[in-house]
């Protein structure tokens, strides 16, 4: 029996301009992707293809442009391939159902043990974005509506159960940590039942990563990754909390 044709044509998703989600706030995006054949822009920071990147990495480091890299689902990098030098490593999402890049997330920060900014970009959702979290991203290429609107209210998904270990981020220096390692929340913060910290409206509590000064929040340091126990949990400031 042939499937009954609906009534009505499902309605996509509201979509606006790409917005740049990172440390728990919205930020100006500096970088661009570049064309295999479009001229570096002249300001430096931008992404580039894993075939040209290839063929010119060594001019790039050379002249000292800073610039990220682009990876499509099923591209993979070597970590002899002197992944450090890149400031950015954007990972595609093409729908919400293509997990791929969570892999290659995982691969690069535990064992390439990359340390610079890995964002997400595609069809990025704000369901998926705690588990992002988890699985090395530390920023985020928005242009889902729902997602721009909820983060703008603060409104973030905690993961409240986890099954396998996963690479965490570090304490930044000076942190009061748990003894087991563990960040522990700051005296009066709002905490999840499961204890993962949430984030105070406003606040920036990403891992090693300050608010800097100036109109655009740019960049700070990387947080550095290493593997932890299966028993914490990631909240959704990218905070983690002891099990």
């Amino acid at each position: 029996m042939a499937e009954p044709t609906p009534l009505l044509k499902p309605l996509a998703p509201a979509q606006v301009a790409a917005r740049l989600w990172t440390h728990n706030q919205f930020v100006a995006d500096g970088w661009r992707v570049v064309a295999d054949d479009e001229p570096l822009p002249l300001g430096g920071r931008p992404l580039l293809s894993l075939a040209r990147w290839r063929h010119e990495r060594e001019a790039l480091s050379q002249r000292k442009v800073r610039h990220g890299l682009i990876l499509q689902p099923g591209e993979a990098l070597d970590p002899r391939e002197g992944v450090a030098r890149l400031a950015v490593i954007a990972l595609v999402f093409p729908k919400f159902t293509d997990g791929r890049a969570y892999s290659t997330a995982r691969q690069l920060r535990e064992a390439s043990r990359y340390t610079g900014e890995l964002r997400a970009v595609g069809d990025v959702l704000l369901d998926q974005i705690p588990l992002m979290l988890r699985a090395g991203f530390d920023a985020f290429e928005i242009v889902d509506a729902a997602t721009v609107a909820a983060l703008e209210r603060g409104h973030l998904p905690a993961v409240t159960r986890i099954y396998q270990p996963v690479g965490v981020f570090s304490a930044p220096s000076g942190a009061d940590t748990h003894p087991g390692g563990s960040l522990v929340a700051p005296s009066g913060a709002d905490t999840h039942p499961a204890r993962s910290l949430v984030a105070p409206s406003g606040a920036d509590t990403h891992p090693a990563r300050g608010a800097p000064s100036g109109s655009e929040k740019a960049h700070g340091a990387a947080p550095t990754w290493h593997a932890r126990r299966a028993g914490t949990v990631t909240g959704a400031a990218g905070v983690e909390a002891a099990e």
